[in-house]
């Protein structure tokens, strides 16, 4: 797993918390400031999981929205972990396994973080 971190010419930093182990714990930097950027939540009529932004710098305008198989495509990203499309403009991606959701997760924020979106 690669971890992206961003560091500003004013000496900010972030990126993603990572689990104890899987990476870099960004409090080594500083007193840090949390926002949750996004959740996993169950889809009650699909019974599968989705990816749902919350409060995720520079994405203002998908607050609350779920993360759809062209939200993914668009950044670049396959989804080979992901339940089939269901019909619909922007069918949300759906996935079976919690676990799948959150590598989804991660590497929809991180490949905005590396293209500069936040």
């Amino acid at each position: 797993m690669t971890q992206v971190i961003t560091f500003e010419t004013s000496g900010r930093v972030s990126g993603l918390q990572v689990k104890k182990g899987r990476g870099l714990d960004l409090r080594s930097f500083g007193p840090a400031k949390i926002v949750r950027a996004s959740e996993i939540v169950w889809d009650e009529d699909n019974q599968a999981w989705a990816v749902e932004i919350m409060d995720a710098p520079g994405f203002e305008d998908l607050k609350g929205c779920r993360l759809t198989h062209r939200s993914a495509a668009v950044i670049g990203l396959e989804l080979t972990k992901a339940l089939p499309p269901l019909p619909g403009d922007y069918p949300v991606a759906l996935f079976e396994h919690y676990e799948d959701a959150v590598e989804f997760e991660i590497a929809y924020l991180d490949a905005h973080r590396l293209a500069g979106r936040f």
